[in-house]
């Protein structure tokens, strides 16, 4: 009886306990100015901005058969980590279709900043892929991770 008590008790301590003793980092900030870049059916550099939930492209571009233009999006909805929406380059509707990508400190160190990224097609189904980022949060420098090499040369 003792046995089960004690047994149920430490079962009981352990489902109090927190499941991971160190905290994860906040996700970094998505909103601000990305640098963006598009490549495919059309090629271009310029601006994205993200306030609150929506985000606001604007890139100039030129097309495989050499039109040239703005290509603009100003009101793509974000929900969660997605967005689309629809814009335009020389007055013919473009649709768009991506994602904002913050990541965490400890599980990503590997990725600096938040990344943008969008396939972007127009009325006729020409494909374009857009990739953007913010180029202040890319200078950050993360912490270095733990060193491990310590543990390993006990056991030898």
């Amino acid at each position: 009886m003792k046995r089960n008590l004690a047994i149920l008790a430490l079962l009981l301590l352990a489902l109090m306990l927190p499941a991971d003793a160190n905290p994860k980092g906040k996700p970094r900030q998505r909103e601000g100015n990305y640098n963006v870049s598009i490549g495919g059916y059309l090629k271009g550099d310029g601006m994205a901005t993200i306030a609150g939930d929506q985000l606001a492209i604007q890139i100039n571009v030129m097309s495989e058969d050499g039109a040239k233009g703005p290509l603009s999006a100003p009101n793509l909805t974000i929900v969660g980590t997605h967005f689309s929406g629809s814009g335009t380059f020389q007055s013919q509707k473009v649709s768009f279709e991506g994602r904002v990508d913050a990541p965490d400190n400890d599980v990503e160190r590997g990725i600096k900043g938040v990344r943008l990224s969008a396939v972007v097609k127009t009325a006729d189904a020409r494909y374009s892929r857009l990739v953007g980022y913010i180029p202040a949060l890319a200078k950050v420098v993360d912490p270095p991770p733990p060193n491990d090499d310590d543990d390993r040369s006990r056991s030898k």
